[in-house]
C-alpha cells in the first residue's frame, strides 16, 4: 500500500510506453515500484480521455532508482 510518508515520486508521464519502459528498467534493477493513474476530465482531439502516469519508489530506493532511470 503507498502511504505519502514512505514514497517518492519518481517518474510523471502521459504516454504509457514510457512507463513501461520504466517498469522494465525497475523490474530489472530489483526496485519494488507502484504506478497510479489519473485520467483528465477533458477529452483529446480524437475524443478519448488523457491518462497521466505516476511512478512511485520507497525512499530509500529513491537514488537508486533515479541513477537507473538516468543510464538510459
Amino acid at each position: 500500500m503507498l502511504t505519502i510518508f514512505s514514497h517518492a515520486l519518481l517518474l510523471v508521464d502521459c504516454t504509457r510506453e514510457e512507463i513501461l519502459r520504466a517498469k522494465a528498467k525497475m523490474k530489472n534493477a530489483g526496485i519494488a515500484y507502484e504506478i497510479r493513474v489519473r485520467r483528465n476530465q477533458k477529452k483529446d482531439a480524437q475524443g478519448k480521455a488523457s491518462e497521466l502516469y505516476a511512478m512511485y519508489v520507497r525512499k530509500c530506493d529513491y537514488t537508486e532508482a533515479k541513477k537507473v532511470m538516468e543510464r538510459g
